[in-house]
């Protein structure tokens, strides 16, 4: 039998039943996004500036979040500094330097590097070379000191040398079976032509690279490395006054004044390719290609405008190649594209993955994304996105501390100014469709694109054979 309920549990009931009866109905907080926050200011870099008496610029972004700096020695000359026929002159200058020096041999360099728990790396690309490492606060002297000797005192030894030679002739021929990297090659070459500086393969070709001497580095070295025209950027925990001092009391400080002759960015000699350039990977499951075409360098007005036109193009995943290559025929994985900035011509081009069976196609895609961005430019929907992506990316940037290196050496090989970020940034936000659509009548001319592809002939040719070709048996669309 159930016990009685007492005067007492009925009151509380009767109470429960009248609040609940009087009670408003909330609203399901669910059933609507809630409404987003202010847009957070970006903090953007602050760089500090010095000259040293030797003409040494010395460039430094504080962060002291973390004991730990990066420091990265900057040349201004890479591949467009070396004399023809001498491809891969450059890069293989910059590896050599970390096989000796006057006072070190390659693997005592090795040891100091492994000593301060650092990376080193050594490298060219089209218009520098890097020399850089990371340290703990504590041990950015020594990493200094270790920069500073391999930029200053490198000793080119002949038996290191031999050793570069055999690893560069095998990495070029892992290239050229690679399409994926030999693309990058094509590319250049197509865009650039023969005799310009920045068309030949970046590590140069078998021929160029087993010719190269001794006395070839020697000479590239003596004529491009020069404190007048190079730079030594930080990023880390450091002021700009322990930098200097750091730097006055090295290697790099003692460098001897001179002045490495300026190099003037060339325009191609001859107009470049145009149509479609295929390259025969016999047997390929796919075709690796993209477009490829010269636009402005890197210090032209209308590189904001132009790096929001890419991103409505193809820098991100919902770009318009990504959404007609990928998401509406299924020709690909990805399709994007970049450009390429330098302090000469830059390249404005584009990569994807193809099957086989639908390269002709997608070619035809992918031209029709070009004219249809010069005769429909990006709507005011496309650039609000594009424009909050490149903003942010400014941020991206600076990730890391190699990374905040590598943007703050760019700025130096490029000339452009230092505060050309917070510029950049803002420029992007102000801009109107109307300026975009100017810039991609004025650089980005569908006519002028050569589409490149590296894939099985025998399968894509018999495509192409309506097409025509010109004098030099070139396939034309």
């Amino acid at each position: 039998m159930k016990p009685a309920v007492g005067s007492r549990q009925l009151a509380v009931a009767l109470l429960l039943i009248g609040t609940v009866a009087n009670a408003k109905p909330v609203e399901d907080w669910r059933a609507k996004a809630p409404k987003p926050g202010p847009e957070p200011a970006a903090p953007l870099p602050v760089i500090e500036r010095a000259e040293l008496p030797n003409g040494l610029v010395l460039l430094v972004h504080a962060r002291h979040d973390l004991p730990y700096v990066f420091v990265d020695a900057v040349v201004a000359a890479g591949d467009d500094a070396q004399p023809p026929g001498k491809e891969g002159l450059a890069s293989l200058t910059a590896e050599m330097l970390q096989t000796g020096t006057a006072a070190r041999d390659a693997q005592r360099i090795a040891d100091d590097a492994a000593l301060l728990g650092a990376d080193l790396q050594s490298d060219s690309a089209s218009d520098s070379t890097h020399v850089e490492l990371g340290a703990l606060k504590p041990d950015l002297a020594r990493a200094v000191e270790l920069v500073g000797d391999l930029v200053t005192h490198p000793s080119f030894p002949v038996d290191e040398l031999e050793k570069a030679r055999a690893r560069r002739l095998s990495q070029i021929l892992e290239r050229a079976d690679d399409p994926a990297e030999a693309i990058r090659d094509v590319m250049a070459a197509v865009a650039y032509g023969e005799g310009h500086p920045y068309a030949p393969p970046h590590f140069g070709t078998a021929e160029s690279v087993g010719k190269l001497t001794r006395a070839d580095l020697v000479g590239f070295y003596q004529a491009r490395y020069r404190p007048g025209g190079a730079a030594i950027v930080f990023v880390g925990d450091v002021t700009l006054a322990e930098a200097r001092q750091l730097v006055e009391r090295g290697p790099l400080g003692a460098w001897p004044r001179a002045q490495a002759t300026p190099i003037v960015p060339a325009q191609p000699a001859k107009p470049p390719v145009r149509g479609i350039v295929l390259v025969d990977k016999a047997g390929a499951p796919q075709s690796e290609m993209g477009f490829v075409l010269l636009t402005a360098p890197a210090t032209d007005a209308d590189h904001a405008a132009l790096d929001l036109a890419d991103a409505c193009l193809g820098r991100t995943f919902s770009s318009r190649l990504n959404l007609n290559l990928r998401e509406e025929h299924g020709y690909s994985y990805g399709a994007f594209s970049n450009i390429r900035w330098q302090r000469g011509p830059s390249l404005w081009l584009s990569r994807a993955a193809i099957r086989t069976d639908v390269t002709l196609p997608a070619i035809g895609e992918i031209r029709n994304e070009l004219r249809k961005l010069a005769a429909d430019p990006p709507s005011d929907a496309e650039l609000s996105v594009a424009r909050a992506q490149l903003i942010h990316g400014v941020v991206g940037e600076f990730e890391t501390t190699r990374e905040a290196a590598g943007a703050i050496g760019d700025l130096f090989i490029l000339g452009l100014p230092l505060d050309w970020f917070q510029k950049y940034a803002a420029a992007v936000g102000k801009l109107t469709r109307d300026e975009v659509a100017r810039a991609i009548r004025k650089h980005l001319l569908p006519e002028r694109a050569a589409i490149v592809v590296i894939g099985d002939r025998s399968r894509i040719e018999p495509a192409l054979e309506v097409q025509h070709r010109d004098a030099s048996g070139r396939v034309i669309r």
